[in-house]
């Protein structure tokens, strides 16, 4: 009986631990966020996450809140053998309110970090100041503190946090083969903005949110049945025309990210405008 123990006790020191830590709550009124422990991404690079839970009632916003609302800010700088962090957002979505419309989040969000240590094979501890805002009729800025050490060898999984990074859209070349595809844009006036996409045919509620350089900023956009062809799409095509402000000198070629959202599924293309010099 006691050799059977001491084989017992030595099997469960060499298995591995399946437990994660996650970081406290840090706890504002309304709202509060965390760090969690995500493990490995399907292509093998390091997880965490950042959780924020939210009062009912409550928003808070994507990284391009639209027109009320303020995006988040991520100060990583006190964490410890850290190179890199690129916080990832799930697909957003759009609502309005007397304020006009904002895109984000309601009930709370899950955002995915990749994490890239400055020495690799060993432990990173994550320090993380977090500005962001949430709202119900107004808007509240807070700020959120978390600190969390990752183990150098991850432990278990983190179904939570797979199923936020599941959600995140896809990177896609423009004009990408297939029946979900962001194909073309290009100025309706100097004021609006056209946007050419193809989504499947069963799914009627598609949405796109247009992101651009400093400067600009774009109204919610109206979607119109199309009959131009899509380049690389199969799908049905469909016309965005989506207000654009420009700043007064901006000319020459610039660089769009368009994300599109159909159904439970979402990409986001990189897409070239060339933005034509404002007559004298």
């Amino acid at each position: 009986m006691m050799m059977r123990s001491v084989l017992l006790a030595l099997a469960l020191l060499a298995a591995p631990a399946l437990a994660r830590a996650d970081s406290p709550w840090s706890e504002t009124p309304n709202a509060k966020m965390r760090l969690l422990d995500g493990a490995v991404a399907p292509d093998g690079s390091r997880l965490a996450a950042i959780e924020i839970a939210l009062a009912p009632g409550f928003k808070t916003y994507w990284r391009e809140p639209g027109e009320s609302g303020v995006p988040p800010t991520f100060d990583w700088s006190a964490s410890d053998n850290l190179k890199g962090a690129q916080v990832l957002f799930p697909a957003p979505r759009r609502f309005e309110d007397p304020a006009g419309f904002y895109q984000g989040y309601k009930a709370g969000v899950i955002l995915p970090v990749r994490i890239t240590p400055a020495k690799p094979g060993a432990p990173v501890t994550l320090a993380l100041k977090l500005d962001y805002a949430v709202c119900e009729k107004i808007c509240i800025p807070v700020r959120g503190e978390a600190r969390l050490t990752l183990p150098a060898a991850p432990a278990g999984s983190s179904p939570r946090v797979a199923a936020a990074l599941a959600a995140v859209p896809v990177p896609q070349a423009p004009a990408e083969p297939g029946d979900l595809t962001v194909g073309s844009a290009s100025f309706e006036s100097r004021a609006a903005l056209r946007v050419l996409v193809s989504v499947p045919d069963a799914e009627p509620k598609a949405e796109i949110f247009v992101e651009g350089p400093s400067g600009w900023f774009f109204g919610k956009p109206e979607r119109q049945p199309s009959l131009s062809p899509v380049q690389g799409g199969s799908g049905r095509p469909l016309a965005f025309i989506v207000p654009a402000e420009p700043p007064a000198d901006a000319a020459g070629p610039v660089t769009l990210r368009v994300t599109l959202v159909a159904g439970e599924r979402a990409v986001e293309s990189e897409l070239p405008l060339d933005v034509p010099a404002k007559a004298p």
